[in-house]
């Protein structure tokens, strides 16, 4: 049964990549918006703005999810940024390789953003 569930999730992540990439062919190419200056969002979709994103650094990851946590208008991450990622999942540390910094970080932020959520 847990591998039904498994299955079912990547499809609707794949569907969900799917009409992303649908809404852009017809309806053009959004005009992004900057969040921060590493991150856009696009028909309020969270993408990256530097198309070499994330180089297989630990922190571009941390990054882009704490962004995410902090802003609540986000619907999902953009189809490119999404494939980025899964690609790059292979390059990146293990937890315990990543170094408590990086980690401190990402959960400071988190916490933050959590914070503006709850306002």
């Amino acid at each position: 049964m847990q591998g039904f569930y498994r299955s079912a999730a990547i499809v609707r992540r794949i569907s969900d990549r799917l009409l992303q990439r649908f809404e852009e062919t017809f309806d053009g190419e959004a005009a992004p918006e900057p969040l921060n200056p590493d991150f856009v969002l696009r028909r309020g979709y969270l993408a990256a703005a530097a198309s070499y994103w994330p180089e297989g650094d630990l922190r571009e990851v941390l990054a882009l999810f704490s962004t995410w946590a902090a802003h609540p208008e986000v619907r999902g991450l953009h189809s490119q940024t999404a494939r980025a990622l899964a690609e790059s999942l292979r390059r990146l540390p293990a937890y315990t390789d990543a170094g408590p910094a990086a980690r401190a970080r990402f959960l400071w932020r988190c916490c933050a953003g959590r914070a503006r959520w709850r306002r």
